[in-house]
């Protein structure tokens, strides 16, 4: 079953009311087994890229959205008998947020 990563993620920024995009990633990502999804929201589209670990987020919207879209993003690994990985059987997960400036980065153990 997936698990929600960041149900409390807060965003913020000091000089932008809308965000253009965010990226959420996996290290040590196992391809064919590590899965992201998300609860769409208005105005945000996303795909995840099951080679790369990544899921990409695009649209121009409010923080409030891309917040509620971020703290949706879940991770399900699909496999019966999961991959250890370079890590182990954990993940990191790596949100980065784009306001059409600088990016920002925070991660979720």
């Amino acid at each position: 079953a997936a698990v929600t990563i960041a149900p409390s993620l807060q965003l913020g920024d000091v000089d932008s009311a809308t965000l253009a995009g965010a990226t959420v990633a996996i290290t040590d990502h196992v391809a064919g087994e590590d899965v992201l999804s998300f609860a769409a929201q208005a105005g945000i589209s996303g795909a995840f890229d099951a080679g790369t670990g990544v899921l990409t987020l695009t649209g121009t919207a409010s923080f409030a959205d891309y917040q509620a879209v971020l703290r949706s993003v879940a991770y399900a690994n699909t496999s019966d008998n999961p991959s250890a990985g370079a890590q182990g059987l954990s993940r990191t997960i790596s949100f980065t947020v784009d306001d059409g400036g600088a990016e920002n980065a925070a991660s979720a153990p």
